[in-house]
Parts: C-alpha cells; sequence; structure tokens
C-alpha cells in the first residue's frame, strides 16, 4: 500500500454502507476499526478497512490489487484474507479514493506473537504451516503469487493462535501462465522482505514465482520454531550472500520430519523446491490437513533440471531490470537487525 498522509478534513466517525468506522492512522495505510450496521442496530465486530485518500493511490490500488481481492471475495479461502465491502470516495461528485473493508485479526499478527512469547511450541506451528501453505495453494491454484510471505503478514483470527490467515496481499500480483512451463509463475521484478528472498530472486534474470512464495513460508516456519532467521547477517549484502552460499545451523532436538521438511522448502534449485499441495500431502501433517477441512489439490511433478535464466517468455508488466530487492515489511526488517525474534 501506498503511504498517505491524514488528511485536514478526516473525521473520527465515517460511514460507507452498511459500515461506520472509526479511523486510525498506522503503518503507511489509513486504517479503521469500527463496528458493522446490522439493519436497525448497530452490532458490534472488528473489522479493518484501508482507506486511500488521494485518487492517484486509489487508482493505483485498483489496477493492482483489487482485482485479487475480488477474485478472492468471490473464490475465498478460510485461510486468505477476504474483502467484505469497497466503496469509491467522492469529493464534489467526483471520484477522490476508495476504502476496502476487511475482517480484521483478533488475535493480532505472528510477527507480535513471537516478539512477545518467544517460538511457538512445535504443535502450533505445524498447525500455523498447514493452514498458511493451503491458503498459498489457493492463491497458486488461481495464478496468485503472493511475493511478500512474511511473519508480519500472517494473523490469527482469534487469541488462542489456532485459525491463521494471509492477511496483506499487497504486493501478490496474478501471473499468466507459460504454456511451456504451466505449473510455474515466471517472474523477473525484484521484490521481497530481505531475510525471506530466495536464492533464484538474487541471482536470475527470470525467477518462478511460485517457488519463491515456499522459500519465504520455510523461513515464517523456521522462525516460528527457532525464534531466528535461517541466514542473518549485519549488511544486506552479507546477508545475500549467507542466502546464496551460507550453511544452515539446525538446533538441536527438533524432529528429523520436520528438519527435511524445512530442508525441502529452503531447498536452493527452485525446480526440486517442494510445492504447497506436496507439503499438505505429507504423511504426518494429514491429521492437521483433515482437521481444518483442507482439500489438497493435484500434486504438478514439473521439477526439471532447469536454469530460469534460459527463460525467453516472462512477465512482461515485471520487465523493469531493477536488481534492488524491496524491503517492504518495516516490521520484519526490525527482526532483521536484531537475530533473536522475540524475548
Amino acid at each position: 500500500m501506498a503511504v498517505v498522509n491524514q488528511p485536514n478534513n478526516f473525521v473520527m466517525h465515517e460511514r460507507y454502507g452498511n459500515y461506520i468506522v472509526n479511523p486510525q492512522i498506522i503503518a503507511g495505510t489509513v486504517c479503521h476499526r469500527g463496528v458493522i450496521l446490522n439493519g436497525p442496530n448497530v452490532r458490534p465486530t472488528v473489522i479493518l478497512a484501508i482507506r486511500h485518500t488521494t485518487i492517484e493511490t486509489a487508482n493505483l490500488f485498483a489496477e493492482k490489487e483489487l482485482p485479487i481481492y475480488r477474485m478472492l471475495r468471490v473464490i475465498p479461502s478460510p485461510f486468505v484474507a477476504r474483502m467484505i465491502a469497497e466503496h469509491t470516495i467522492t469529493t464534489n461528485n467526483q471520484p477522490s479514493g476508495r476504502i476496502i473493508i476487511m475482517p480484521a485479526a483478533n488475535g493480532t499478527n505472528l510477527h507480535t506473537v513471537l516478539s512477545t512469547r518467544g517460538p511457538m511450541p512445535l504443535a502450533l506451528a505445524c498447525r500455523m504451516l498447514v493452514q498458511i501453505t493451503a491458503g498459498v495453494a489457493h492463491c497458486h491454484s488461481h495464478r496468485i503469487v503472493l511475493r511478500d510471505i512474511t511473519v508480519g503478514h500472517i494473523f490469527f483470527a482469534e487469541e488462542n493462535r489456532r485459525t491463521a490467515f494471509l492477511g496483506d496481499l499487497s504486493h501478490s500480483k496474478i501471473v499468466l501462465p507459460n504454456p511451456a512451463h504451466p505449473g510455474k509463475a515466471w517472474l523477473t521484478e525484484k521484490c521481497g522482505t530481505p531475510p525471506y528472498i530466495a536464492q533464484e530472486i538474487l541471482t536470475q534474470q527470470a525467477y518462478d514465482g511460485f517457488a519463491s512464495d515456499i522459500y519465504a513460508l520455510g523461513v515464517v516456519f523456521f522462525v516460528a520454531l527457532f525464534g531466528r532467521f535461517p541466514y542473518f547477517a549485519n549488511t544486506p549484502a552479507a546477508l545475500h550472500a549467507q542466502i546464496v552460499n551460507g550453511q544452515i545451523e539446525w538446533p538441536a532436538g527438533c524432529p528429523e520430519q520436520v528438519i527435511s521438511l524445512l530442508q525441502r522448502m529452503l531447498d536452493r534449485n527452485p525446480n526440486t523446491r517442494i510445492k504447497a499441495n506436496q507439503i499438505l500431502s505429507l504423511p504426518w501433517l494429514a491429521d492437521l490437513v483433515a482437521e481444518n477441512g483442507i482439500v489438497v489439490g493435484p500434486i504438478e511433478e514439473e521439477n526439471e533440471e532447469e536454469d530460469s535464466d534460459d527463460e525467453d517468455e516472462t512477465d512482461d508488466e515485471d520487465s523493469d531490470d531493477d536488481m534492488e530487492v524491496n524491503a517492504i515489511d518495516n516490521n520484519d526488517n526490525d527482526i532483521d537487525r536484531d537475530p533473536s525474534v522475540g524475548n
């Protein structure tokens, strides 16, 4: 989301259709917590509204992000944030902005949980992994690449942290299939939060966005379990070198099957990296998959050994050749400066 400033005429209560919201300014966007109106009665609930206060930011959102929110509203997943309403803001009968209303997380996000409580118990971390992987698989099945999965973008629906969902899709992108490799999503734009970036984003001209999403999810699982990143350094260049060539130090006492899964998620070769539906098909996660009512989709066996540098068909919209990776999540950059997550 683009950074916006509080306008001079910003009122404390605004009504949009069936929603009344109370604005608050937080990290980069104008967000609201409020109530939903139910007929003649006001029924308290928790909602989150994202308000773009200029037509420029509203149009940028409408072009890049709104189609994804609209798609996921029609084909929802319980493990991905779902837009419940959208409204155009008008000034003097002219469009001047846009507001979308989303369910808010009652149980805060994973970054806050890890910062205040430390690493998650194994059973709870595995539950979170299965739910978020189901959300990722749902997005991938509809050609949506998340591009920035971090602990700051994963939220819990309740305080008990038993239901997790992908709560920030602001850097997601719909990628049309390449007929030669329909199971992949070729991108060239370098996008992501530094500690979660796969080596192919740093080293290759074109890369598979689906595979890089799984790498980032592997970093999230690692951090949730161990309270630190698999790779850490004090400068971006040193961090990039670690991601490309470094060795992971595995904590003692972690079950072998968990280490094996993490190794497959953090595989430096994107062509052999495990896929979302393969994770959900692991026998030792079967009970959690069934408990959450997850239907596992088909498993694509397209793990060919190839160098995507040689791919000519890439996503044209992302054809800028900017090699600088965007650090786009302030919460996770805070973690990046401190090798420990939590207390």
